[in-house]
C-alpha cells in the first residue's frame, strides 16, 4: 500500500497527474445504476465527480485518494456524478470514509489525482 509520501512524491512527478485538494462529502451508495452504467451496491467503493469535473471519458479510470490524516485508499473507481458537489470537490461512498476511518456524514479534505 502507498503512503501519503509515496502518492504526494507521485503526484509532484506527475506520474498521477496533478494533485487536486478539494472537500469530500459522504454518500450512501444504493443499489442503483451510476453515471458511468455499473450498479453501486451499499459497499461499493466509489467517487463521484461535480457535474463541472466530471466527463464519461473518465469512467473506468481510477483515482488515488489521500486524507488528512495520511491514509491512501488506492485505485477509486471514478462512478459518475455527484450533483450537489461544487468544482473539484468529490463525493466518496460510505465504504471509502470506512476504509480511511474517517467520521461519517461529514465533510473531509482529500488530496486525489487521476
Amino acid at each position: 500500500m502507498l503512503t501519503l509520501i509515496s502518492i504526494l512524491a507521485a503526484m509532484a512527478v506527475g506520474a498521477l497527474g496533478q494533485a487536486i485538494n478539494a472537500t469530500a462529502i459522504e454518500f450512501h451508495p444504493d443499489g442503483r445504476i451510476g453515471a458511468c452504467g455499473f450498479i453501486l451496491e451499499p459497499d461499493a467503493i466509489a467517487l463521484l465527480f461535480s457535474p463541472q469535473q466530471f466527463n464519461t471519458s473518465l469512467c473506468g479510470h481510477r483515482a488515488e485518494i489521500a486524507w488528512e490524516s495520511g491514509t491512501l485508499v488506492q485505485s477509486i473507481p471514478i462512478s459518475g456524478i455527484c450533483h450537489i458537489c461544487k468544482g473539484e470537490n468529490v463525493a466518496l461512498s460510505t465504504q471509502v470514509y470506512v476504509e480511511f476511518g474517517a467520521p461519517q456524514n461529514t465533510t473531509i479534505d482529500v488530496l486525489y489525482a487521476f
